[in-house]
């Protein structure tokens, strides 16, 4: 399954669950990153990460900023996938955890990064 049907999914549930009374409409900020993501899981780094930059111009959140910052890291933009993790941190502290963890692996030497029970992230459980 992917990424846009999970999400799609998980909304579906929330409005029945929730008892919403008429669908609820994803924003362009959200199909953008949905866009993305699929982006992603296709190999299309570049197509993810202009889907990512449109989101964010959109709708920016935490999330998707903490998501374009993973994305920057592995095209080796760590300066951008840094500044990223500072914006998620400011824009939802409650939601920060990863992004501070993200944030602090990415400052360590590149030998150090994500090693040992640095290795996930803490909304992993591991």
């Amino acid at each position: 399954m992917n990424m846009r049907n999970v999400v799609a999914w998980l909304l579906l549930c929330v409005c029945l669950l929730g008892g919403c009374r008429k669908a609820q409409v994803l924003g362009e900020g959200t199909k953008r990153y949905l866009a993305g993501k699929e982006a992603l899981e296709k190999g299309d780094n570049a197509t993810a990460l202009k889907e990512f930059d449109a989101a964010i111009a959109s709708e920016p959140t935490a999330y998707i900023f903490l998501e374009r910052a993973k994305l920057k890291h592995t095209l080796a933009d760590d300066a951008g996938a840094i500044a990223d993790c500072e914006e998620a941190i400011k824009l939802d502290p409650e939601y920060s955890a990863d992004a501070k963890w993200y944030l602090d692996e990415l400052k360590k030497p590149k030998a150090k990064q994500f090693q040992g029970t640095d290795a996930a992230p803490p909304s992993s459980g591991k």
